[in-house]
C-alpha cells in the first residue's frame, strides 16, 4: 500500500538519527551547538558574544546572559524592520505573534527558514516516524489530517513588504508546509486559516466530510483537530465551547471519524 511505503520512507529518514540521539544525547547536543554558533558567528549577536571562538556549552552559558523578552526586544525590532544579520543570518520575513497574555502585549518571534525545516517540520517527521513505527496497525498515512490553524497578517513594521507576515505560529507553519504535507491535510488552506473561528468550524465539515480522516500526530500546532485512533472523546452536541477545549465538538462535526482530539498552543 502507498501509505505503508510512505511510512517506511519517513522512518528511514528519522529513526537512525533518533536512535543516535538516544545513544549519545550529550554528543548530539554539543554538535548542534557548534553548528548553530558557526552559522551565527557573523551576525551582530554572534560578534557581540564571540561565537567565532568555538564556545562549548559552559562557556556559552557564562558569556551569553539570560534575559527577558523586553531586554531582547530592541534586537527583534531591528529584524521586524528588515535589518539583516542581527540575531541570525539573513533577513527573516515571517514572525510568530503571541496572543498577548503576558503584560497584555503581543510578542514577535522571528521564524527563519532553518527554524521551520530543522525544528518544526523535522519534529513533525520524527513524530510521524515514531507513530508509524510503534502503531503500524493504525495506518496513520491512509487518510488526510484534519487541521485548523490560526491566521496571519502583514508585518506591522513594514506593511509595504507583501512577503513579510506575522501571525499565529500554526498559521506560519501551515502556510509554508512542504507540498507533500499539504496534500495530506484538509480542509483547504484558505479555509483552515480564516480569521473567524466560528466561520472556520461551520465551513469545514462540508469540505472534509467526504474525505477519510486518519490520525496524524505530526500535524501543525495551534488550534487544530485530528482524528486520533487511540484517544476517544464522547460527542458533546450541546456545548461547542467544551468541544474547543477537549475535542468532543470535533466528533460532533465529523461523526464519521472514529475518535477526535484537540490541541492548542
Amino acid at each position: 500500500m502507498l501509505d505503508q511505503l510512505l511510512a517506511t520512507a519517513v522512518q528511514w529518514g528519522s529513526m537512525p538519527r533518533l536512535a543516535r540521539i538516544r545513544r549519545q544525547p550529550h554528543e548530539v547536543q554539543a554538535e548542534l551547538l557548534r553548528q548553530l554558533l558557526q552559522r551565527a558567528q557573523a551576525t551582530e549577536w554572534g560578534q557581540r558574544y564571540g561565537f567565532r571562538e568555538r564556545l562549548n556549552a559552559s562557556e556559552f552559558s557564562r558569556r551569553v546572559p539570560v534575559g527577558t523578552y523586553e531586554q531582547l526586544y530592541p534586537e527583534i525590532e531591528k529584524v521586524l524592520r528588515g535589518q539583516p544579520n542581527v540575531l541570525w543570518p539573513g533577513r527573516p520575513r515571517w514572525f510568530a505573534k503571541s496572543s498577548g497574555t503576558t503584560n497584555a502585549r503581543s510578542k514577535y518571534i522571528p521564524v527563519t527558514a532553518e527554524a521551520l525545516q530543522d525544528c518544526h517540520y523535522r519534529a513533525g517527521r520524527d513524530m510521524l516516524a515514531l507513530a508509524t513505527h510503534f502503531y503500524p496497525q493504525e495506518r496513520l498515512l491512509a487518510g488526510k489530517t484534519l487541521s485548523l490553524g490560526g491566521t496571519h497578517t502583514a508585518n506591522p513594521f513594514r506593511p509595504q513588504d507583501a512577503a513579510s507576515r506575522a501571525g499565529d505560529v500554526s498559521a506560519v507553519i501551515m502556510q509554508q508546509l512542504p507540498g507533500w504535507a499539504e496534500q495530506m491535510r484538509t480542509p483547504p488552506l484558505k479555509l483552515a486559516l480564516l480569521d473567524e473561528w466560528e466561520e472556520k468550524l461551520s465551513a469545514s465539515p462540508p469540505t472534509s466530510s467526504r474525505r477519510t480522516c486518519a490520525p496524524w500526530p505530526a500535524c501543525p500546532p495551534g488550534w487544530w483537530c485530528c482524528c486520533a485512533a487511540w484517544w476517544s472523546w464522547p460527542a458533546c452536541p450541546t456545548s461547542p465551547t467544551c468541544g474547543r477545549a477537549c475535542g468532543c465538538f470535533c466528533t460532533a462535526l465529523w461523526p464519521s471519524g472514529p475518535t477526535a482530539s484537540c490541541f492548542g498552543s
